[in-house]
């Protein structure tokens, strides 16, 4: 019977797996038995999860959060509530709040 040792994160490997770089988990949602076994399965699956990842749009979310921030400082300046400074200005503030060089 091949030797068998536990690696990281409980899998089991082989002497093979070993040898090879390869591991099989015993159980849970990534074992063997629910992974798919041939290679159309595994891209299919694939697909399937950069597409369900994509459906988000988070950076479409952002960009909206961004603007909405603009929008809102832009009214703030106009309607005379903050003021304007130069660079080195802000520079110096940055600088003298936490103490960057």
């Amino acid at each position: 019977m091949p030797s068998r040792r536990v690696g990281p994160h409980g899998v089991r490997r082989s002497a093979g797996a070993r040898r090879e770089g390869r591991c099989h988990a015993l159980r849970g949602p990534g074992s063997r038995a629910s992974r798919p076994t041939k290679p159309a399965e595994r891209s299919e699956a694939l697909v399937e999860v950069l597409t369900t990842s994509l459906e988000h749009e988070p950076a479409a979310d952002l960009e909206r959060a961004w603007l909405d921030e603009v929008r809102q400082r832009v009214d703030r300046f106009d309607a005379g509530e903050t003021e304007a400074i130069d660079w080195a200005e802000a520079r110096r503030r940055i600088r003298d709040k936490y103490g960057f060089e």
